[in-house]
């Protein structure tokens, strides 16, 4: 493990039972708990066989008596450095944020200059959903500890949450100096890269990430998606169906799979794809999927169900005007329900909200043409 997971010092009081150390080093802790126990009633005010004893009940699983018997040592000697990191690890573990935070605090104030203290200051902060004042001990862990790998990731990370992209992409290349082929690092450039819309870039460090040894569907994914906004739709196809082998319920891996489909002129194989995101997803992505189901069915020339797929996307987002638009363009390409077409054309006009000016022309150009030919009947 790296620095930050700062072992505790034991202390092995020159009167301490010496069974009881070598049952800790043989790893027998329920027994060495017991001889420690005996060696207590005998020494009750040793505070190093104490700490020695939280140290040991903390490695068997009994963190509650440990916590209590570190904090029986601070309030007897508040200088006990020890005995005041594994108290503050001790409430980490349990989730007492709060108390875990205030016992960095102290450690940070008696020793400012330690970045483990900074790391674990920030952490407790991210869990209390303070990502400002974390933000602020994570850079000065990380200037204290400038080569410290997990303190270089988690401040890149947090850059990146806050929008910090500047910063956080001058620590991604800072990280690449020192651990080119860190995994993590690659994953996080990776995430930049494409939120500034640098596909090909993000699609470099996603595909170095993959090709170091990270296989899971989260990578195979990422890179899939940078493939296909880079319009690579051969590739992104296979990279996605990479990450479906590994994660089929994801259904961001297979809606943009279906997409991709789409684009590299495989309709038809996308639609399953497209169920089965619709199947898996809530919201937002759900009614995509619908929306995207309609128009590979109306490419398909299978107009009832394209327009059937659109009407289940109005229900759910009835706001989402382009829906209507999109239901006109089918009738309007059957060419056989002129009405309906113009009906859902004007639907489109009149709802409120902001509307793309280019389909907003097309649009009142084919209610006026469609008015024309219903008069006439053309």
């Amino acid at each position: 493990m790296m620095w930050f997971l700062m072992l505790l010092v034991v202390f092995r009081a020159p009167a301490a039972d010496s069974t009881a150390l070598a049952l800790i080093d043989q790893g027998r802790l329920d027994e060495a708990v017991e001889a420690l126990h005996l060696a207590r009633a005998r020494r009750p005010d040793d505070l190093n066989l104490m700490f020695l004893m939280a140290r040991t009940l903390r490695q068997a699983g009994q963190s509650g008596l440990a916590e209590s018997l570190a904090e029986t040592i601070i309030s007897r000697d508040s200088t006990h450095r020890a005995a005041r990191v594994l108290f503050a690890g001790l409430l980490a573990e349990r989730e007492h944020w709060t108390g875990a935070r205030d016992a960095y605090q102290d450690l940070v104030a008696a020793d400012s200059t330690n970045p483990l203290f900074r790391y674990r200051l920030a952490e407790t902060y991210q869990m209390l959903d303070l990502p400002v004042p974390a933000l602020a001990e994570l850079r000065e862990a990380h200037r204290l500890g400038p080569k410290n790998l997990v303190v270089l990731h988690d401040l890149i990370r947090l850059e990146y949450v806050l929008d910090s992209l500047d910063a956080a992409e001058a620590h991604g290349r800072l990280a690449l100096e020192l651990a080119p082929t860190h995994i993590p690092f690659r994953k996080r450039l990776g995430e930049i890269a494409f939120r500034r819309k640098r596909y090909a870039e993000a699609v470099a460090h996603y595909r170095m990430a993959v090709d170091l040894g990270d296989r899971s569907a989260p990578s195979w994914r990422n890179l899939g998606m940078s493939l296909y906004f880079a319009e690579r739709f051969d590739e992104a196809t296979e990279a996605l169906t990479a990450a479906a082998r590994v994660d089929a319920e994801d259904p961001n891996t297979r809606f943009y799979l279906a997409m991709a489909l789409v684009s590299a002129d495989r309709p038809e194989e996308a639609i399953p794809h497209l169920d089965a995101a619709i199947a898996a997803s809530r919201g937002p992505l759900m009614v995509d999927g619908y929306v995207q189901k309609g128009v590979v069915l109306d490419r398909l020339r299978r107009r009832d169900e394209a327009v059937a797929s659109y009407d289940l996307a109005i229900r759910l987002q009835p706001d989402r005007t382009d829906i209507w638009y999109f239901t006109a363009a089918a009738y309007d390409r059957d060419g056989t329900r002129k009405r309906q077409a113009r009906e859902y054309y004007q639907r489109f006009l009149d709802a409120p909200g902001e509307k793309d000016p280019n389909l907003v022309n097309y649009a009142r150009r084919r209610v006026s043409v469609l008015t024309e030919e219903l008069h006439f009947g053309n």
